[in-house]
């Protein structure tokens, strides 16, 4: 019921663009609201600030999603140790005395014997303990869905792209309001609106593609249960109209959310996809 209720929320986030704009997009032309999306053909439009003009970007091609392959997994047999086995102890050996012959009747002084000699016993070889390997704990593997996010500061990885969350600062209104390219919870004056209902997040990600294309993020922000938090890039001081990761390329970009002030940073996700829920990484923030 979770995954159907966030796609509900996916598909509106992405039509809701396109639908306040009236007239049809192509590159260069004016549009009236910052980051409105418009799909024509094959390629989709954003709609960015030039200058002191809103004009729609040159577009980007939409690629049709490929089918995911889980790779499967060769099980490498553990070798059997051979025991080591244990010397015989050497048998002593003991060494009889031969007796002193006696003299004949002789008005002679009888001979004292000889002390019979004793046998060294023989030292038994010790034998040593073959020490038993060490086993290294294994990390445990995680899905990056809703119900498994990934651990902060560890990489996701889904069809070749991999994404870790580096850093989250709570309570950055007043940083972002300054920039004065967010306008959610700020004065036109770069000053924090007092009467803003919402507070902003920080969130710093890396992102390494080391699929076999393009990797365009389309869909990005904070998620609590069913509520969805959109986020903005601020790349260089400014909001770029799409990013755009190329094979090999990986990228560390800052992305700033707006939530409720009643919301506890500690429930909520990191959420970003290219297109669908399907293909979407979920991660911890805390």
């Amino acid at each position: 019921m979770r995954n159907t209720t966030l796609v509900g929320f996916l598909v509106t986030a992405l039509l809701m663009p396109v639908s306040a704009q009236a007239a049809t997009a192509k590159a260069g032309a004016s549009c009236t609201k910052i980051k409105a999306t418009q799909i024509v053909g094959k390629k989709k439009f954003t709609c960015i600030k030039s200058g002191k003009k809103l004009v729609w970007n040159k577009g980007v091609v939409i690629a049709a999603p490929k089918p995911s392959h889980s790779p499967s997994k060769t099980l490498t047999p553990s070798p059997t140790p051979l025991a080591t086995p244990t010397p015989s102890a050497s048998p002593s050996v003991t060494v009889s005395a031969s007796p002193t012959p006696v003299n004949t009747p002789t008005p002679k002084p009888t001979a004292s014997p000889s002390p019979s000699p004793t046998a060294s016993p023989s030292p038994s070889p010790s034998t040593s303990a073959t020490p038993t390997p060490k086993v290294e704990p294994t990390t445990p593997l995680h899905t990056g869905t809703i119900d498994d996010p990934q651990p902060i500061n560890t990489f996701l990885t889904k069809n070749g792209i991999k994404v870790k969350v580096n850093k989250v600062t709570d309570k950055v209104s007043e940083l972002v309001c300054k920039t004065e390219l967010i306008h959610d919870g700020c004065d036109f004056g770069g000053a924090v609106d007092a009467d803003s209902t919402s507070r902003f997040v920080e969130i710093v990600i890396t992102v390494v593609n080391n699929g076999t294309e393009t990797w365009i993020p389309a869909i990005f922000g904070l998620f609590k249960d069913d509520e969805y938090f959109g986020g903005d890039f601020i790349v260089d001081g400014d909001i770029p109209g799409v990013i755009e990761l190329e094979v090999g390329q990986s990228i560390t970009l800052n992305v700033y959310s707006a939530i409720s002030q009643e919301v506890k940073l500690k429930e909520c996700l990191f959420f970003i996809s290219e297109s669908s829920a399907e293909e979407a990484f979920f991660l911890k923030v805390d």
